[in-house]
């Protein structure tokens, strides 16, 4: 298939080269020459010659388990407003059925005047209006199929869901705050030396929490301390104070 290029000559660039799980592993070298072949491919889309007079910022997206988290694409797109840029993407794939993604292209390309463009895919920006449509049309099929699923499971006489909804509830609840007490009581003595030293503020409790290197409760290995979720834990020491249970 001929590959489609622009050849209107663009003021201002913001390029966004998202990498998928294989080639976020790839070594820091290999990894480096990727890039340069996907920012050639991105300048001859543009347009021979067209890259000698154009102000380029370039952004760079890993892949994340997640779908929703692209802080990369969002700083991209803060940047293209501030500066009136236009932005072009490496790929689109499956992001194409992406909510986040096409609201963050909606908003930008409706409210701010941002046109995107995915290389070689077509010389036209992205009409935005379509990605909504195709978004819309993704979530019905997904309805669709869900509800063709659960009528074929009650043919086949299973039976779903729970009779005594609140006492899973219950049990739930109980867990999580059990297990949210039990760290409060392995946090306390730290809190407490830390306040010792002088650290007053919940800022500043985080700040101690982190250089320490202490762990968060949620998602420890990527998660860091904050005034919020120091406020959180001292309300948790608070009321261990009060429960005889974790005294």
């Amino acid at each position: 298939m001929k590959r489609k290029k622009r050849s209107q000559t663009h003021g201002k660039i913001v390029t966004l080269i998202r990498l998928n799980k294989h080639e976020s592993e790839l070594s820091l070298a290999e990894r480096r020459k990727l890039l340069k072949k996907q920012r050639a491919e991105i300048i001859d889309y543009l347009g021979v010659g067209s890259h000698m007079h154009m102000k380029k910022k370039h952004y760079v997206e890993l892949h994340h388990s997640n779908p929703y988290k692209m802080p990369e694409f969002e700083k991209a797109i803060r940047h293209a407003i501030r500066n009136k840029a236009d932005i072009v993407l490496n790929r689109i794939g499956t992001r194409m059925k992406n909510l986040k993604f096409i609201d963050l292209v909606y908003d930008a390309s409706e409210n701010h005047s941002v046109k995107f463009y995915v290389c070689y895919q077509s010389v036209r920006a992205i009409d935005a209006s379509v990605l909504v449509a195709i978004s819309n049309e993704h979530r019905a099929e997904v309805s669709r199929n869900t509800k063709y699923a659960l009528a074929k499971l009650k043919r086949k006489g299973v039976k779903l869901g729970s009779k005594d909804i609140n006492k899973l509830t219950e049990h739930a609840v109980k867990s999580h705050t059990d297990k949210r007490l039990e760290f409060a009581v392995k946090m306390r003595p730290v809190v407490e030396e830390i306040q010792q030293y002088g650290a007053t503020t919940l800022s500043e409790i985080a700040k101690a929490l982190n250089m320490r290197e202490i762990e968060t409760r949620y998602n420890p290995e990527k998660s860091s301390w904050h005034a919020s979720t120091v406020s959180n834990l001292l309300k948790s020491i608070e009321e261990i104070k009060e429960n005889k249970k974790f005294s």
